[in-house]
Formats: C-alpha cells, structure tokens, sequence
C-alpha cells in the first residue's frame, strides 16, 4: 500500500476508535514505519515485505518496549490507555506509554493493510497472509483504502456524536 493510504487508514481507524485527533495523528505518523526501516536498511539488509513485515518482530519490539517502560517506572499496563477517557487528558501530555500505544496502533494497521493486498505479509517461515484484494499502486489500492476511510469515519460520527 502507498504511504498516503497507510497514514489515511491508520489516522482513521485511530480516531474512529478513541475520538482523539492527536493520537490518531501518531498512529498516522508511525503507520509508515515497517517500509521507513525498509527503505533506510536498504535492499541488500532488507527485502521488502519481509522480516519488518511479519508481526512476530512487531509484537517482541513492543513487548519488550513496555517491559523496558516498566522497569524504568515511565508505563503501566499498557492497554489501559486503549480507553478513550483515558488516553488523552484534556492536556495533551504525550507519555511515553501513549507514544509506543500510538506506534503499536500505526504499525498494526500497516500490517492489516498490507494483509489485505495480493502479495500480503509473511506470518510464519514461507507462509503469508494475503486477502488480495488490491494490487499495490493500482487502482483496486485506492478503492479498498477509500472505503475503509469512509466506513471508519462514519462509524467514528454514529458513536461519537
């Protein structure tokens, strides 16, 4: 998926769930950050929709960020903040426990949306996860991204409002 459509679901479905912009924003920000460490390690150290792709690597980074901010006494229980009335106080104070959750949400929805695409994401040695429902770069990319877009956003109106 193109990094436009990565951000526009990711900030999407970030606001759809917590009603909070800011967060949603981060959730954007990050949700390019499998194909960034992609592109900065280059081909040679890291083929495309490989090992940065494959959610295993995600959940032992994030886990071991969260044991890292607990021991380090900066994070709690890392999913109470997943509540809307929690995750931001009226003050926009960006925690680090908030920071990893909006990272976690990013890269999820990467991951999700790339599942979704013909080529899919690796899961499991040479197994994949593939929906195929768009090509990458085509047309069917932008169909599948609008409507996800438009879905999120109206179920965000009907709670929310």
């Amino acid at each position: 998926m193109l990094w436009i459509n990565h951000k526009a679901t990711a900030f999407s479905a970030a606001w759809a769930i917590t009603g909070k912009p800011l967060f949603a924003l981060g959730a954007a920000l990050f949700s390019v950050m499998p194909d960034a460490i992609e592109f900065i390690l280059g081909p040679l150290l890291a083929r495309h929709r490989g090992v940065w792709h494959n959610p295993l690597t995600w959940l032992a980074l994030f886990a071991g960020a969260w044991i890292t901010l607990a021991l380090s006494g900066f994070g709690g229980f890392p999913f109470q903040a997943c509540f809307p009335r929690r995750i931001f106080p009226e003050a926009l104070a960006l925690t680090p426990d908030l920071l990893i959750l909006a990272a976690m949400f990013g890269v999820a929805m990467h991951l999700v949306t790339d599942a979704l695409s013909i080529s899919g994401i690796p899961v499991w040695r040479r197994r994949r996860l593939a929906g195929r429902l768009y090509r990458t770069g085509g047309i069917s990319e932008w169909i599948v991204s609008l409507a996800m877009v438009a879905v999120l956003l109206i179920a965000r109106w009907m709670v929310w409002k």
